[in-house]
């Protein structure tokens, strides 16, 4: 009926816009209207032919119904080019609906300095390996050093040998895969979506269940940044008898950041949206970085989860993941701190309990009060246009922060179980750890069942959500309680399975497993998963905005997933040649000039 609806509405407004078209009692009405609907959608979030429209001298414009956000509902129509944007909506008076005309991007000034940075930082790269190619000689000067593709070529594939982390190389690019494959859902609501009724069944299948268990792969790299944090810290504190430099370890922090972060921003800001255009192709700027105008200073100093309002905006959709990553990193080192200084280390482990119970509590409380849904996509979840599941929840550090301080918890383990391997553990006061380190070192069954259970946890939290997401057009498949007590606990029981998982094959107890995480083919792939990550959101949120009708079915998502993967990853390498070593060498270089 609504596909009868829209082609009815049609012919009304091309009849009825004056001066716009010929009456009724032309000739030539019924030969034009059917040229012009040839080029116009024919139902519901059909957008028809924009580009032959435009090439035949007509107008194109998208017909809405009033008061809709999602991307359901909506028609392109092709008419006379003399037909405005106001007769039209004149004639559409009083039907729901409304039509507006695609806009355009063009190059401003600020493009135009963007792309001279960008053309130059492509120039240097060049030059600078042309030039150290021809002879090593030319690299004492810090510039080419710092851009030259030989040395960015050699960074990325250089080899740790005997690495004891290697199994985190595949564990982080399987998880900055897993974030690709969750947004080649997300990003399809950039598109044109012909079958949104298809989109609640779609949960039931295998393929679509990963993609919803897609949200762990955030907590996993957060975890993995508190972990490592937490090691390294622990070892220089060693060194140093607890001192840390920490003006520099903070300003060496952010400048490891901020370059690359910034010039993709820059990208995505200023040139993405002039690529091509289209129907749909302004999502690719309100997608990207719709709030920057305004607010694009606070993902420079990662508070853009909180500005403003303390809600967040929405310059850089995955900016939220930065802020909270260094939002941590201002906390997380403390406690390490707190750790090695204290004598009686079960009291730490009281403080740290009481942090996860707090946290647990306070997710409680929001989601509760608000009465979230553990299905993102439940209509409940958005209140007055604002998605308050994303925004009070998902994208802040008060209820991401456990699962980094769970990422600590592992790592002291860890370095305890180092201490234990020397018979030096003793020098640490923690008959925690040392109860854990030992039953899993000296038990073979233990540590079997660890990585059982690890396994077992994993699975669980992300299938048991398909209670909620197969249930799609049941808002009541879980209670309010229920919703709300599986938010406090499913990211920290799924890390929880995570570490349970990972720590015997840490401790070499599952050397086959070790094996293959540590394969020397992940630690590249690992190296490019920060530049990657920054990338794949303009990248597909593009890639969908360039699509005038798309379809939500397996075959198709396994498409998306499988062709825009290579390409993140080609891009990806591109900018950590471009952007990220040249960045890190050129710190390096003045770092080591102001320490001499």
């Amino acid at each position: 009926m609504f596909r009868e609806t829209l082609i009815f509405l049609t012919f009304i407004v091309l009849a009825s816009s004056e001066n716009c078209f010929p009456s009724l009692d032309s000739e030539e009405f019924p030969e034009e209207a059917l040229s012009l609907l040839k080029l116009s959608g024919k139902g519901y979030n059909e957008l028809g032919k924009y580009s032959e429209c435009l090439r035949q001298n007509r107008k194109y414009y998208i017909m809405k119904k009033l008061g809709t956000a999602t991307s359901a509902i909506r028609l392109g129509i092709c008419i006379p080019n003399e037909c405005s944007v106001e007769s039209v909506n004149l004639s559409l008076g009083g039907s729901g609906f409304f039509v507006y005309e695609p806009e355009r991007e063009s190059l401003t000034i600020g493009g135009i300095l963007f792309l001279s940075l960008f053309i130059f930082t492509v120039l240097a790269f060049i030059v600078s390996t042309v030039l150290h190619s021809i002879s090593a000689k030319y690299i004492k000067n810090p510039i080419i050093k710092a851009f030259s593709g030989i040395i960015a070529y050699k960074s990325l594939t250089s080899i740790r040998e005997n690495n004891k982390f290697g199994c985190f190389n595949m564990l982080k690019f399987l998880s900055f895969l897993w974030v690709i494959y969750g947004h080649c859902y997300v990003m399809k609501l950039s598109s044109s979506i012909i079958n949104f009724e298809r989109l609640g069944p779609m949960f039931q299948n295998w393929w679509g269940i990963l993609s919803y268990g897609g949200f762990f792969a955030v907590d996993i790299f957060f975890s993995i940044t508190g972990f490592f944090t937490c090691y390294f810290l622990l070892v220089q504190m060693e060194k140093t008898k607890g001192k840390i430099p920490w003006k520099l370890m903070y300003l060496n922090r952010y400048l490891r950041i901020v370059p690359t972060y910034a010039f993709v921003l820059g990208i995505n800001y200023f040139l993405l949206p002039l690529l091509s255009n289209g129907p749909t192709w302004s999502n690719t700027r309100s997608g990207t970085v719709g709030d920057c105008d305004a607010y694009w200073w606070t993902n420079f100093i990662f508070i853009n989860n909180f500005i403003p309002n303390g809600i967040g905006n929405n310059c850089f959709g995955i900016g939220w993941y930065l802020a909270n990553d260094m939002q941590f990193f201002l906390i997380g080192p403390f406690l390490v701190y707190l750790y090695f200084k204290t004598q009686k280390k079960i009291r730490v482990w009281i403080f740290f309990l009481l942090i996860w119970i707090l946290e647990g509590i306070l997710t409680f409380a929001i989601t509760f009060h608000y009465n979230l849904k553990v299905n993102n996509m439940d209509s409940n979840n958005w209140r007055d246009g604002i998605n308050i599941w994303f925004q009070l929840y998902y994208i802040k550090p008060y209820i991401r922060f456990p699962v980094y301080l769970q990422g600590i918890a592992a790592a002291l383990m860890f370095y305890y179980n180092e201490k234990l391997k020397t018979n030096t553990h003793r020098e640490i006061d923690d008959p925690l750890l040392e109860i854990a380190t030992k039953s899993l070192n000296f038990k073979k069954w233990i540590s079997n069942l660890s990585f059982a259970m690890g396994i077992f946890l994993m699975v669980f939290f992300i299938v048991i959500q398909q209670q909620v997401y197969g249930n799609y057009n049941d808002p009541e498949a879980w209670s309010r309680g229920t919703n709300a007590f599986v938010f406090s606990i499913y990211r920290v029981g799924f890390i929880l399975g995570l570490y349970m998982f990972i720590f015997p094959i840490l401790i070499g107890k599952m050397p086959f497993f070790d094996k293959i995480m540590s394969h020397k083919i992940f630690e590249p792939l690992a190296k490019i998963s920060y530049c990657g990550f920054l990338i794949h959101f303009g990248i597909l949120v593009a890639y969908n905005s360039s699509q005038n009708n798309t379809l939500i079915e397996g075959i198709f998502f396994m498409k998306d997933f499988f062709s825009l993967v290579p390409i993140v990853c080609l891009v990806g390498t591109f900018i950590y040649f471009i952007a990220e070593i040249p960045t890190q060498n050129l710190q390096n270089a003045i770092f080591r000039s102001k320490k001499k």
